[in-house]
């Protein structure tokens, strides 16, 4: 599924729990995508996308910009955090429905996933490794487009699930 060790407790630290919640929850709700995305995890090495890890950073990245995290947030990661426009959307979408968190985890993880493919379409296969250092911007433009996605007006469930599927189209 793409973990990076054999054991997968390991790779829960950063998202804990929630990561696997994340990782079920895609798999039950995003079944087609998420057996996409296991499928080249496991058929297609050359391209080193790794599902679950994937996963797991974006769920401990939006534990951050949510201000969901309990510890000390490095100066780095602190100027990484939701603004208050989009904490309270959230918080609003939060508290109409618990499944606001997956839907945005979701669209993340899908918002990397086709950058990624996107980026090795450009570069080609043979510079991934140069890429596997650019991971970290993918997710940040992500981030960013849940910035913008959270930022829009009379946003509600139904429109958070449609508009996150007409981003990633």
């Amino acid at each position: 599924m793409g973990f990076q060790q054999k054991n997968p407790r390991t790779d829960f630290r950063g998202g804990g729990h929630l990561s696997l919640l994340c990782l079920i929850y895609m798999s039950e709700n995003y079944a087609e995508e998420f057996q996409e995305m296991v499928k080249v995890t496991k058929e297609k090495e050359e391209l080193m996308w790794l599902t679950a890890i994937s996963s797991i950073n974006m769920t401990h990245a939006l534990i951050i910009y949510f201000y969901m995290n309990d510890g000390h947030v490095s100066p780095q990661l602190e100027k990484c955090r939701a603004g208050r426009v989009q904490f309270k959307k959230f918080c609003n979408l939060n508290s109409l429905s618990k499944r606001a968190f997956f839907i945005i985890h979701c669209f993340g993880v899908r918002h990397v996933y086709h950058s990624w493919l996107n980026a090795i379409n450009e570069i080609g296969v043979e510079k991934i490794p140069e890429l596997m250092v650019r991971f970290s911007v993918l997710v940040e433009e992500a981030k960013a487009a849940i910035s913008a996605l959270l930022a829009e007006k009379a946003l509600d469930m139904h429109r958070l699930i449609r508009r996150s599927e007409e981003i990633i189209q």
